[in-house]
């Protein structure tokens, strides 16, 4: 779906399924080049990277296209689906989508493997280096002598390691919410980071005059409703779909409102009448089922209704599995204890994420990273590091950590900003633009002094 009056050249980067087998069969890597409004010879093309794992660089051309307007003034923009995504071929598709059961999860897995089988995909392929290979070759094959990469969450990971391989095909980078190579989604310093926030934002309301009349004392609120919906669920309707909450459930939605601004404000409002509801006033509820049917976050997750989604813009989950499997889960050294870590922070976290990865990961069998690979990544190309004071997902602290080996970067923090800071502030948008014109010069920070709390 290309936008009336773009230029878009697409195509495949063929490469080895598995460069550490002589004889790998051949793969389809996909890429679009959208040509910039302005060509200018010496402007050098941005690669955007995107998330996940799992998602492919093409779902953010139509979706995100106004994200790149500043970018594409003078420079042409480079999107790559990461091989296992998007429109590349093969694509490792697994719907692990919604609330399953452990016995569901291991179905559907099984399901996928078999799939995988029949295609004959070797999934120890897939995973950060390799992709940062297909990179370097797409780079080399665009005889393109250096570009711009710009990563967001998962992308800075893959940002990270192409500045490890190919350093000199790179003139700068964009680290939008960072994921580093030596930590990871299933850490428990994440863990205790997500707690912090939960806390940041119980302070932040307690220290606006408004929010703390409107919900008082809203951190024990929260804290109650843990015994309060202990064995309980609550019922929630919206038109043909439906959906039960159970307390875990509540949690993880209100995750999901930290990752845009404009729905943190909404987190104290659904907390407040959460606790009502579980009280029974049914105007509480009524509320709770509004705000969520208006941003498609409970519906979409939980709902019983087989709502379909289509291909080629769904996360290649099997893709994400071979990945943390690789990088992630294959370095825990004591899983017993990780587990227990992860636990001393609930309520503000959850076991989830790590018992999808417990299940799968032993099924993928997809070894082990290296040990380069989980050192910190050493380097002076000019970098712009980009944190978002509420982003559940990639723990601000982690920027800290890449930038002490990143000896050119400048970081900047935003307030009020949760996950991916490009997509939620254009300010940080702005910065963006600046740093990639001229990525040696100071930048003007009055934007970001702007941005308050909620």
């Amino acid at each position: 779906d290309i936008p009336n009056g773009e230029t878009v050249e697409c195509g495949y980067l063929i490469v080895p399924e598995n460069r550490q087998i002589s004889n790998s069969r051949d793969i389809k890597v996909f890429f679009a080049r959208v040509a910039a409004y302005e060509r200018a010879a010496a402007a050098k093309p941005i690669v955007y990277l995107a998330g996940g794992p799992g998602e492919g660089g093409s779902n953010y051309l139509v979706d995100r296209m106004e994200q790149f307007f500043t970018l594409r003034r003078d420079r042409d923009l480079i999107v790559m689906d990461q091989r296992g995504t998007g429109f590349s071929s093969p694509r490792l598709d697994c719907d692990l989508a919604g609330d399953k059961t452990i016995a569901q999860l291991e179905s559907t897995l099984k399901e996928c493997l078999s799939n995988y089988q029949q295609q004959n995909i070797d999934l120890t392929g897939y995973n950060t280096t390799q992709s940062a290979k297909d990179l370097q070759e797409l780079r080399q094959a665009l005889k393109i002598e250096q570009w711009n990469l710009v990563g967001t969450s998962y992308g800075t990971r893959l940002a990270q390691e192409t500045m490890r391989i190919d350093p000199d095909g790179i003139r700068s980078v964009v680290l939008n919410s960072t994921l580093p190579t030596f930590d990871s989604f299933l850490s428990p310093s994440l863990a205790a980071d997500q707690k912090r926030i939960f806390e940041q934002m119980f302070a932040d309301c307690a220290d606006d005059v408004e929010c703390d009349r409107a919900f008082p004392n809203l951190r024990q609120v929260f804290l109650s409703l843990e015994a309060k919906m202990e064995g309980k669920v609550l019922k929630l309707d919206s038109g043909d779909r439906s959906v039960t909450i159970s307390f875990e459930r509540f949690v993880s939605l209100l995750e999901s409102k930290f990752k845009k601004n404009t729905t943190i404000p909404q987190v104290p409002l659904v907390i407040s009448n959460m606790a009502r509801a579980i009280d029974g006033d049914a105007t509480a509820k009524n509320l709770i089922a509004s705000v969520f049917a208006s941003n498609e976050d409970i519906f979409d997750r939980f709902s019983t209704a087989n709502v379909p989604i289509q291909k080629n813009t769904q996360k290649a989950d099997g893709l994400n599995i071979a990945v943390i499997c690789h990088e992630d889960w294959s370095w825990i050294e004591n899983l017993e204890r990780l587990e227990q870590q992860i636990l001393n922070y609930q309520p503000f976290a959850s076991l989830s994420p790590l018992m999808r990865y417990k299940t799968a990961c032993p099924m993928w069998n997809v070894g082990k990273a290296e040990a380069d690979f989980k050192k910190k990544i050493i380097s002076d190309i000019p970098t712009l590091m980009l944190i978002g004071e509420y982003d559940r997902l990639t723990a601000p602290f982690w920027t800290d950590e890449v930038a002490e080996g990143l000896s050119n970067s400048k970081v900047v923090r935003f307030r009020g900003i949760g996950h991916d800071v490009i997509d939620n502030s254009l300010c940080a948008r702005a910065l963006t633009a600046d740093f990639i014109a001229n990525p040696d010069e100071p930048l003007p920070l009055d934007c970001v002094e702007r941005t308050r709390s909620p």
